[in-house]
C-alpha cells in the first residue's frame, strides 16, 4: 500500500487511458531523474 497523502482525483484514470505516452514520458523523467541521485 502507497500510503499517499491526499486522495487521487477519480478522472485521472481516464486521462491515464486516454494518453499513456504522457504517462510513460513523464515516468522516463522521473526515472532518469532519480538515476541521476543515486
Amino acid at each position: 500500500m502507497l500510503c499517499l497523502r491526499s486522495e487521487t482525483h477519480p478522472g485521472w484514470i481516464d486521462v491515464a487511458v486516454t494518453h499513456p505516452d504522457e504517462i510513460l514520458i513523464d515516468h522516463a523523467h522521473c526515472e532518469k531523474k532519480a538515476a541521476a541521485f543515486a
